[in-house]
């Protein structure tokens, strides 16, 4: 099931509640203590060893602008 980065941010911090401290959630993702609190507090966005770490793989999905909404709508293919 596709997560948005909010969700997977809750998957992360449930991962990490259930370890304990930050620290064991660091190691069982192959990550810095440093890095995850980054990333728990929004300092950096979620790095692959974090949501490979967690299961997820990443895809980037685009989606042509809505015609009229600012007037720059896409060409027709």
């Amino acid at each position: 099931m596709l997560k948005t980065e909010a969700e997977l941010r809750g998957i992360l911090d449930a991962f990490v509640s259930a370890r304990g401290p930050q620290v064991r959630a660091a190691e069982a993702l192959g990550v810095s203590r440093q890095h995850l609190n980054d990333v728990l507090h929004g300092r950096r966005g979620i790095s692959l060893a974090i949501y490979g770490g967690l299961g997820y793989t990443r895809e980037v999905v685009y989606r042509p602008k809505e015609e009229g909404g600012d007037g720059d709508a896409p060409p027709s293919v």
